[in-house]
């Protein structure tokens, strides 16, 4: 390798570490922009569901597997006053509007645990009342 090809891979090798840096100060500035609008945004991200995790990912995840649509909207309303009960100056308040909500989840799914076993115990019946044992060509 000659003494130009030399500068040129130098050169070429400043270049990336110049534009890695730059590109990495960028990063930081949108990181810094991306926080500042979280933190000002009433709408998209309000204060008083900042915290570690955004209540909406949180409510998103635990009801991935909920089929009923009902249950899901009450559960997701108690872990939204869950997480913002002491942000919002009622604690007692949002604690309160929780137990509201998971009361008429419970109801909901007592309710369909209740159908469930009404139809249950009625096929049963229906079953056994469809079991007809022939003995010597008399019905018993």
């Amino acid at each position: 390798m000659d003494k130009q090809e030399l500068k040129q891979e130098l050169e070429q090798e400043l270049e990336r570490r110049a534009l890695k840096r730059e590109m990495e100060r960028m990063s930081e500035q949108f990181d810094e922009e991306l926080a500042r609008i979280h933190k000002n945004d009433p709408v998209n991200h309000p204060a008083h569901y900042g915290g570690k995790y955004e209540t909406i990912d949180v409510i998103r995840d635990i009801l991935q597997p909920e089929t009923d649509a009902e249950v899901g909207y009450y559960i997701g309303n108690v872990v939204k006053y869950i997480s913002r009960y002491r942000k919002k100056g009622q604690p007692l308040q949002d604690l309160k509007k929780a137990s509201v909500y998971l009361n008429w989840a419970i109801k909901r799914l007592e309710a369909k645990d209740d159908d469930i076993h009404r139809r249950d115990d009625s096929r049963s019946r229906s079953d056994a009342g469809s079991d007809v044992t022939v003995h010597s060509g008399r019905k018993s």
